[in-house]
């Protein structure tokens, strides 16, 4: 291998998004790495959504209750709403036969 005469190489380059050392406005970047930069902004922009959407998507399709928990609840409204019915109908029976006298407003 042959030596180099460092005079003889004034830059060192490698591939970046600037301009030139000998350009009018040298190291600035070029129009390519802003249009670069977009891209990345807008990659990183589109994928977050997208897994947002997914992640809501089977968020949805996961129910927050088991359907036997909800049929249990629903059984246990029921129940309760009968139970509270009777004890009005019963509380106005014995209403009745104490006055002895019916309303109109009255269960039968």
């Amino acid at each position: 291998m042959g030596e180099t005469n460092s005079s003889q190489f004034r830059y060192c380059r490698y591939r970046d998004y600037r301009a030139s050392p000998w350009s009018p406005v040298p190291y600035e970047f070029t129009l390519q790495f802003w249009h670069v930069l977009a891209a990345r902004l807008a990659f990183i922009i589109v994928f977050e959504h997208l897994v947002f959407g997914i992640k809501s998507f089977i968020a949805y399709l996961i129910p927050d209750m088991p359907k036997d928990l909800c049929d249990r609840m629903r059984r246990e409204k029921y129940l309760m709403q009968e139970m509270m019915y009777e004890a009005e109908l019963e509380h106005l029976q014995k209403e009745r036969k104490k006055n002895g006298r019916r309303y109109h407003h009255e269960w039968p």
